[in-house]
C-alpha cells in the first residue's frame, strides 16, 4: 500500500512494470539469438534430433 499522493505511486509502479518488461525482453532476445545461432552452427538434421529427442523425453 501507498501512502504517498496517488498519481506519485501509479508513476513508480508504471516505471518499475516498464522496467521488468525490458529486462525480459532483453533476457528474451538473448535466448533467441543463441537459439538461432546454434541452429546455424547444427543445420536442420541436427536440430530434428534433438526435438525428436525432447519430445520422446517428455512422453515418459
Amino acid at each position: 500500500m501507498c501512502i504517498r499522493p496517488l498519481n506519485l505511486c501509479y508513476s513508480k509502479s508504471t516505471t518499475f512494470n516498464r522496467q521488468r518488461m525490458e529486462e525480459r525482453s532483453n533476457q528474451t532476445g538473448k535466448m533467441l539469438l543463441e537459439v538461432q545461432q546454434q541452429a546455424a552452427i547444427h543445420g536442420n538434421k541436427v536440430q530434428l534430433e534433438q526435438m525428436k529427442q525432447r519430445l520422446n523425453a517428455s512422453q515418459t
